[in-house]
């Protein structure tokens, strides 16, 4: 279809050839018309009755005529168009620029299109416009789209959606559409609103022929093309041969590469997606094919998005759901059309209803369980708080009567009693502040379960004092601390004073000479742990058991059990550690030595 008339576009021997058309704009002779004087002309074209319409650049459309040697100039409408055109059947002219059209007669004003009504109708970027005076078609060329627009019933159609029309030019000759482009030649023929015959294709396939088109010029018959691989002639189909002409659809397989598959995607297609496997490559069989291929898509009706390669990696998409994929392929010559295919995301097990059910089924069944065991939890707990309370209770009960017992509350006041009878006033008064110092302290300390060293040392004192007045001085007794800083640490209440008692009661009334009762309290390894030591030189443990008698022994029993039980309720329900340690003194010496030792103290009460 093509026939070369140069082997070469640079060959010297070739005759430039310059084709005029009656719409250039008419020059200005010598007459003494006055000259116009406005720049930038592009584009001048002459109505049915002899008037000139232009459209000049920074001024807009302007009418112009001629009358008794002047020139009258109107402009019609402000803006930077770049062409005009005219339905003559109509008698409407059309200007445009890239965005933008402005339509008009000499009977209304006329009225712009805005840009976002054309955009609406797929047209971006205006290229061309070409009129059909027969069936009032407008033919749109966009930057890669070819619509026509009728303007009599306000319709848009889309042609030629299988060519690739990026920098192809459009011409209308004699009722039949020519557009020349990467992929070839392409004639069709308008035979009424909005319908056009089968199209007629020369191709250049595979750039056979040229890569890109100069210039061309369409004649009665045949149009004169200059490429970049030289000039050639092609005929224009006949009428006869235009409506004879079958649908010239364009073949090509769309193919579909996935999980070691391959499949032809056909339109509708339902493909199964594994969520690790987000994958998809894409191939197209074009024997018409011209130049890289391309690929665009978008997910439902999401914006289109160009691919760099054929590979589409999906996002993670939530699963058990439909999705449909929209894919357009199109190189320099083609372009196929909307293919759309639907894509199911395949969910795991516990993404389907049933694995969903089962677990909030299993959840709830674990949150019951997790109930049920927080409950028996906390009511252990509870009940070990309710048990370490009534035990400390009854501790702090028995410990509080074994210190103020009646023997011991008779004892000192008959010594108080006695103190008054000699007249002694003052040693009774003292005696008798002692005791209420110390009833105070026991009262006091009852209510804490912890109690400051210092503190402790001053009721041992009184407690002492009391029971040395109690036994007319039969003994001595010495309180030491080896360290200041230990006075202001805290140890268990009520947990000294009947080891002393069992000191002095036990071992240092029986004997017949002055007993020595020492009392030592300091650090031991380490600051968090204190050591108390309680040493007498009494009758000692064995000896105090034969002496007594049931009543004396039981009440000795009763005081060992009360230091015991308090020492295990510590041990088992505070954070502390306390370790009780008789040692029983070998002859010559005689005597009971007592050693405590309080781990673990100063942990957070």
């Amino acid at each position: 279809k093509y026939r070369n008339i140069s082997a070469n576009i640079n060959d010297t021997n070739i005759v430039e050839v310059s084709v005029f058309s009656k719409k250039a704009p008419l020059a200005i002779d010598s007459s003494p018309v006055k000259p116009i004087t406005y720049r930038g002309w592009k584009d001048v074209i002459i109505d049915s009755e002899n008037n000139y319409y232009a459209v000049i650049s920074n001024v807009g459309v302007c009418n112009y005529k001629v009358e008794e040697n002047k020139v009258i100039i109107s402009r019609i409408v402000n803006g930077n168009y770049i062409k005009i055109v005219y339905d003559s059947l109509a008698k409407i002219f059309w200007a445009y620029n890239n965005d933008k059209i402005y339509v008009f007669n000499k009977q209304y004003n006329g009225v712009a299109i805005p840009k976002e009504i054309l955009n609406a109708n797929g047209i971006i970027n205006i290229e061309n416009i070409l009129i059909d005076n027969m069936y009032h078609n407008v033919f749109i060329k966009d930057y890669d789209k070819f619509l026509v627009f009728n303007y009599s019933n306000n319709s848009y159609k889309r042609l030629f959606v299988n060519y690739n029309l990026h920098d192809a030019s459009v011409y209308l000759h004699n009722k039949i559409l020519i557009i020349l482009g990467k992929f070839g030649i392409l004639f069709s023929k308008v035979n009424c609103i909005n319908k056009i015959t089968s199209q007629i294709v020369y191709p250049n396939n595979k750039n056979q022929y040229y890569n890109f088109i100069n210039d061309f010029s369409v004649f009665d018959d045949e149009i004169l093309l200059k490429t970049d691989k030289g000039s050639y002639t092609v005929n224009i189909p006949s009428d006869a041969e235009l409506s004879k002409a079958a649908s010239n659809t364009i073949q090509y397989k769309m193919l579909l590469s996935y999980n070691k598959g391959l499949y032809d995607l056909k339109q509708s297609d339902t493909f199964f997606i594994d969520p690790k496997n987000l994958r998809l490559l894409f191939d197209v069989i074009n024997p018409e094919g011209n130049g890289i291929l391309h690929f665009s898509y978008r997910l439902n009706d999401g914006a289109w998005h160009d691919l760099n390669s054929n590979e589409l990696n999906l996002p993670r998409l939530p699963a058990d759901k439909y999705y449909k994929l929209s894919l357009i392929a199109y190189d320099n010559a083609w372009r196929s059309d909307n293919r759309y295919i639907y894509l199911y995301i395949v969910p795991y097990w516990w993404q389907t209803v049933w694995g969903i059910r089962t677990l909030w089924i299993g959840s709830i069944i674990i949150l019951l369980f997790l109930v049920a065991i927080i409950a028996l939890i906390t009511r252990r707990i509870v009940s070990n708080k309710n048990e370490k309370k009534n035990l400390q209770l009854g501790l702090e009960l028995n410990a509080i009567y074994s210190q103020i017992n009646p023997h011991f509350v008779f004892n000192t006041l008959n010594t108080a009693q006695y103190f008054i009878k000699k007249k002694k006033t003052e040693e009774a008064f003292i005696h008798i502040n002692k005791f209420s110092r110390l009833l105070r302290a026991y009262i006091r300390s009852s209510r804490n379960k912890f109690i400051a060293i210092e503190d402790e040392v001053a009721n041992l004192k009184n407690y002492i004092e009391l029971q040395q007045e109690r036994f007319e001085n039969r003994f001595y007794y010495q309180l030491v601390i080896k360290d200041d800083e230990i006075k202001s640490h805290k140890i268990p209440s009520l947990l000294l004073q009947p080891i002393v008692e069992n000191a002095i009661n036990h071992g240092l009334f029986h004997k017949e000479s002055k007993g020595m009762l020492q009392i030592e309290m300091g650090f031991g390894k380490n600051k968090n742990e204190i050591i108390c030591v309680i040493d007498d030189d009494g009758i000692g443990r064995k000896k105090s058991k034969l002496l007594q008698e049931d009543s004396v022994l039981k009440r000795e029993s009763y005081g060992d059990q009360l230091i015991k039980d308090l020492i295990n309720v510590f041990n088992k329900y505070e954070k502390m550690h306390i370790n009780m340690v008789y040692f029983d003194k070998e002859e010559p010496l005689s005597g009971t030595r007592v050693t405590l030792t309080i781990e673990n103290y100063g942990y957070d009460k």
